[in-house]
Order: C-alpha cells, then sequence, then structure tokens
C-alpha cells in the first residue's frame, strides 16, 4: 500500500508548502504553527495522494517543462524559459512606494480583478493580530489586494489554501515563491479542476526564505518584544527599502542599519534558512506564468540602473496576455528589454543555486543524509566549479550549522544589527560597486 510521502516523516524534506494538508481527503494532516506538516497515523489511510503532490522529495524539472511548455525543449539557462522580459513599475506613484519593487505584481493583479479577468487572488500579509508572523490568504476584492503589497521573507504555507481555492467561483491568480509554484503544478496535474481554477501562477524570485522566528528574534535584538509592537516591515520606507518596526503610538523604529540589499538580509539568510531551502535549485520560479523579482542590475559606476522597478519574465501566453492586459488599463509603466545584461539573475543569486546548492546535495547524499531528487534533462548544464566555489559553500554551509543554535544567533543577530557592523556593511557594498565597475 502506498505510504505517506516522506517529508511528513523527515522534515528537513519539507518546504512547508501546506499542499498535502490542504489535498488529504481524510483529514490525517494538519500543520502545526511552525508550518511542518503533522500525520495523524490513526486516521491515515495510505491512498498516496500527499507523495503525489509533494515538490519537497521530488522535483521532476523535465516533466514540469512537458506540462507548462508543451511546444518548448527543456532550457539549460538558470533563468528558465524566457519568451520576453520587461523591467517597470506600477502606474500610481503611491502603488509604487508601497511595494517592496515597484508595486508591479499588485498593480497587475488589481487591474485584471478590476477587469474581471480573475476573481480572487492567493497571496500573502502579516497576520493583525499577530504582526511578526505572515500567513496566506485570498483575496476576493482590489483593496484586499492592496493589503498584501510589499514581501515577506518567511516560510508561508501558501498552498494550503488550495482545497478553499476549489470552492470559490470563477478564477484565480496565485502568486508563490518557485517550491511552492511546483506544488501547485504537480496538484494541478493531479486535479485538472484545480488546473481549471488557477488560471495565472505569478512566481516570485527567491534565494531562500527565514525561518518564522527570525523576526522575533531580530526584534527583541532590538530590545522589543514582539507581542508588543504594532507592524512589521521587511521593507519599509525608501527602496530599496529596511526592515522596521512600527509600534503600537504609530512611530517607527528601523532595525538594522543601510538597507535591505546592501544590509542584514545578505547575513542572516545564511543563519536562518530553512532546510529545505538549502538544497533548492529553483530561485528563479520557472514554471510560472511570470517571474518577478527586483531589477538590481547596476551601471558601470556601480549604481542601480532601475530603482524602485520590478523585472518580469514571461515565460507563457497567460503570462504574456497578464502584461498586455496592465499596460493596456495603465496599471503598470515600462519597457520591455532585449539586452539580457539589464534581466539576468545576480551572480550571487545564481551561484546560489547552481553551484552552492548542488554541492550541498552532493556531499549530503554522499554521507547518507536524505536529500531531494531532481529530475534533470542531461542537456541542462551546470557552472564549472572551482576550488572557491568549494571552500564558498563550505562557510555558507558552516553559518547555516551556526543558525541551529539559537545561542549563535542571537550573539550574530546582536552583533549584526549593533554599529559595530556598520563598517563591515560598508565595505560590502563599496566591494559590490568595485566589481561592477570593473565589467
Amino acid at each position: 500500500m502506498p505510504t505517506p510521502c516522506l517529508p511528513l516523516q523527515n522534515h528537513d524534506l519539507c518546504c512547508r508548502c501546506g499542499a498535502c494538508a490542504a489535498l488529504c481527503p481524510v483529514g490525517a494532516i494538519g500543520l502545526a504553527d511552525d508550518g511542518y506538516p503533522r500525520l495523524a497515523a490513526e486516521v491515515c489511510r495510505s491512498c498516496g495522494l500527499c507523495d503525489e503532490i509533494c515538490p519537497g522529495q521530488t522535483v521532476d524539472f523535465t516533466a514540469l517543462y512537458r506540462q507548462v511548455f508543451p511546444d518548448d525543449d527543456e532550457t539549460v539557462d538558470f533563468d528558465g524559459l524566457v519568451r520576453a522580459a520587461w523591467i517597470g513599475h506600477a502606474a500610481d506613484d503611491d502603488a509604487r512606494r508601497r511595494g517592496a519593487s515597484g508595486g508591479v505584481v499588485t498593480a497587475i493583479l488589481a487591474s485584471m480583478m478590476a477587469q474581471g479577468q480573475v476573481d480572487a487572488c492567493l497571496v500573502t500579509r502579516m497576520k493583525a493580530d499577530q504582526p511578526w508572523r505572515a500567513e496566506a490568504f485570498i483575496a476576493t476584492t482590489p483593496d484586499e489586494l492592496w493589503a498584501s503589497q510589499s514581501s515577506r521573507y518567511q516560510i508561508v504555507p501558501v498552498n494550503r489554501l488550495v482545497a478553499e481555492i476549489l470552492r470559490l467561483p470563477g478564477r484565480v491568480t496565485a502568486v508563490t515563491l518557485p517550491c511552492q509554484a511546483h506544488g501547485l503544478r504537480m496538484m494541478m496535474k493531479k486535479l485538472p479542476r484545480l488546473g481549471e481554477k488557477i488560471h495565472y501562477i505569478v512566481g516570485l524570485f527567491c534565494g531562500g526564505a527565514l525561518e518564522s522566528f527570525f523576526v522575533p528574534e531580530l526584534l527583541a535584538a532590538n530590545g522589543l518584544r514582539h507581542e508588543h509592537i504594532g507592524a512589521f516591515q521587511f521593507r519599509g520606507g525608501d527602496w530599496p527599502g529596511q526592515m522596521r518596526a512600527i509600534l503600537p503610538d504609530g512611530a517607527t523604529r528601523p532595525l538594522h542599519y543601510s538597507n535591505y540589499k546592501d544590509g542584514l538580509y545578505n547575513y542572516v539568510i545564511s543563519l536562518y534558512m530553512p532546510p529545505r531551502c538549502q538544497t533548492c535549485l529553483d530561485g528563479a520560479a520557472e514554471f510560472a506564468d511570470i517571474s518577478v523579482g527586483d531589477a538590481w542590475g547596476r551601471d558601470r559606476g556601480g549604481h542601480y540602473r532601475d530603482p524602485a522597478n520590478s523585472k518580469v519574465l514571461i515565460r507563457t501566453e497567460r503570462g504574456a496576455a497578464l502584461i498586455a492586459h496592465a499596460l493596456q488599463a495603465g496599471a503598470v509603466v515600462g519597457d520591455f528589454v532585449a539586452d539580457r545584461r539589464l534581466w539576468a539573475t545576480p551572480p550571487m543569486q545564481k551561484k546560489r543555486k547552481t553551484i552552492y546548492a548542488p554541492l550541498r546535495l552532493s556531499r549530503l547524499r554522499q554521507k547518507g543524509i536524505p536529500v531531494p531528487t531532481y529530475i534533470l534533462n542531461n542537456d541542462r548544464l551546470w557552472p564549472q566549479v572551482g576550488v572557491g566555489d568549494i571552500v564558498r559553500e563550505r562557510g555558507v554551509s558552516f553559518l547555516l550549522l551556526l543558525g541551529q543554535s539559537p545561542l549563535a544567533r542571537r550573539l550574530i543577530l546582536g552583533f549584526l544589527t549593533s554599529k559595530l557592523a556598520k563598517p563591515i556593511i560598508r565595505w560590502r557594498s563599496w566591494m559590490k560597486k568595485r566589481r561592477q565597475s570593473q565589467k
């Protein structure tokens, strides 16, 4: 008889997308506060459905390409199949300012909803009663959608709402991380009715999420109790934003020096990254209709070319329709770009997924530690790996190991949020600009 999927037994393989809990026909799977599934073995009937729809233990890139791009060959490029690239921002100034990178995703979806192209959107927000935690919800009005603006770099079991989507009338757009898109595509193949409901998948570029306990620990490092804040922003203020707490009296409290891109996130991602994120190979949301992320490209002087703008990689005909509708409605403004240098994935993000993660997978597999299985086309190429790459991967893995210790995390986070970290942040920013100016 089929057995429950392995990530139910080994959480290091679990994406915490929530798909298994959503579709278990007998309700044998629930989700704990940390997002991990919990199996009621006495209720489970061993139907095997969770095993078939789980994106944590096996990701068949070849099958997903045939499913999403039936008329195209599998690409060997990290950025995935790209029909066109577009860079722009929300046409409304307030919407652009409130968004993490120009408000593009929300502007596109709100326009589609206003035009009746979709009836609801699967998105995330910070919880009203626990503002340090993110949650998934289904927005059914433009106002609800606008309330979901900005980014949340936490593990959120988005796919747990699939059962609710199946009960809704009309068509839905889902905004997901790459692993969640894998799960949705697998569910859509298993349940054709879900494929009829989810009309668009908007994928977000992802270098790795943060554990949900990161925000309380960040607040504690700044002398704040997480139960006493009014709101939390991962990227508040002027682009590229900064992690901030909004106090009950409305005052804003920055929680680190510098900004999101050049400051804290670059370091804490190596302390608070969940186990399954550490072995993920898809950072570009390859199986979405469109993939969206900041336009991080720099000019020869090391300055950002397109601040407060998003890059949008159009992958499918449906994705092209999303952009076309938004442009026609005047919801977004921007330009299509042919020069790959303007939209290609930043080198560090690419290294995380094409060098460090494969090295980590190989090393863990050799030790007999269970890791995800990726089924890849034989023609899919990975970059040449040098000794320096191996050393750097070991260094990152050492930080990830330190992140398993609450005491080590608190000590390092305390340093990173203090004035002592300012010289390091300035040096890192200077090095980035210097490398860019030499290209």
